[in-house]
């Protein structure tokens, strides 16, 4: 009785404590004095500041149900991406929404938990080629050429082993060795192609033997040279100078100044074209000032997602995440963080990045 009274206390405890979470409110050591000071840089999709004012996207709808849990006023003050580098504005701030999570950063302010990961990606502008010109650049590579020097090797060795195995007993593989080597390798190139002239066959065991295993084995040989050729002979691909992150020193780079892809392309002494913002950026792809640009994944996918003709690669690289910054010390901190984390793990952020990215 004892044992079940204990599991029973144990079930009702938790079922307490799942249908009551805590306040994130009861964090707070006292109520802020006044309207909290909230600045931000407009940065779609995660900050978005619509016609009328007023302002959403990923970060500020996070920030908005933070400051409800909270039960705290705020209001927004708008900067530019450079006022981050001005330690008088941000001083005049109580929050921050949102940056990219960095030692730096974290040195100098409080930032909380991360509340989306992500990386950069690279943005390019595809070009489609055609014309007999490229058709012929396409077929005539290094790789083409081997795979022609292989089919005459295969299509030689069978000649032959066919002239050593007919030359005695057939007079169609007989005379000179060249002769006879050279009827050899007409045999397996007609044998091979299917066009079957008849104009030469083997008469020997063996030799027969030879032409049926031949016959399979061409089968298999000729469909992968005939796939060969039809990839190469695909016109209008994606011509990219860009594959990834290792080829951007051989090309014009562009980025928005500061940001994360500035950082990394000035970390690698890789020279590139700074704009203001995304949008700038994304324009200057389009107009072919730059040949790929360098950005957040997500934000790159927002400013271009409209833009026919641009594309971002798969794949992101130098790897962060985004989070709230505070005042270093900051007496907010801990019940920011428990209502981010409560947030973060709830169905209604999967539906807010849903709206934003098409996926949570």
């Amino acid at each position: 009785m004892r044992i079940l009274c204990f599991v029973l206390t144990l079930l009702f405890a938790g079922t307490a404590g799942a249908a009551d979470p805590v306040d994130p409110a009861s964090a707070l050591p006292s109520p802020p004095p006044g309207k909290l000071v909230v600045g931000t840089v407009p940065v779609a999709p995660f900050i978005i500041k619509n016609a009328d004012g007023t302002w959403s996207g990923i970060s500020m709808d996070l920030w908005k149900e933070v400051a409800r849990r909270l039960h705290v006023d705020y209001e927004v003050r708008e900067l530019v991406a450079t006022d981050l580098k001005d330690p008088a504005k941000l001083a005049d701030l109580d929050v921050f929404v949102s940056l990219n999570v960095s030692a730096e950063r974290e040195a100098k302010a409080d930032l909380t938990h991360a509340f989306y990961s992500t990386g950069l990606a690279i943005g390019v502008a595809p070009k489609a080629d055609s014309g007999v010109l490229v058709t012929l650049r396409q077929i005539f590579t290094a790789k083409f050429a081997k795979l022609i020097g292989a089919l005459f090797a295969v299509l030689l060795a069978i000649g032959v082993l066919m002239w050593l195995l007919e030359r005695r007993r057939n007079e169609q593989f007989g005379g000179p060795a060249a002769r006879g080597i050279g009827a050899g390798m007409w045999w397996s190139a007609v044998t091979m192609t299917t066009v079957g002239y008849g104009d030469k066959a083997p008469v020997t065991f063996l030799g027969r033997i030879l032409g049926l295993v031949w016959m399979f084995a061409a089968i298999i040989i000729i469909a992968s040279f005939t796939g060969a050729i039809s990839s190469a002979l695909t016109v209008n691909q994606l011509s990219m100078a860009v594959s990834g992150p290792g080829d951007l020193p051989k090309v014009k780079v562009g980025t928005v100044e500061p940001s994360a892809g500035a950082r990394y392309l000035q970390q690698r002494h890789i020279a590139y074209t700074g704009y203001k913002d995304a949008r700038g950026m994304v324009a200057g792809l389009a107009k072919g000032e730059v040949e790929a640009v360098v950005y957040e994944a997500p934000i790159l996918q927002y400013a271009i997602k409209d833009q026919p003709g641009l594309a971002v690669l798969d794949g992101t690289f130098d790897n962060h995440g985004y989070a709230l910054m505070l005042k270093q010390g900051s007496n907010l901190r801990e019940a920011i963080d428990l209502a981010i984390l409560q947030f973060t793990a709830s169905d209604d952020w999967s539906a807010t990045l849903a709206r934003y990215l098409g996926h949570s």
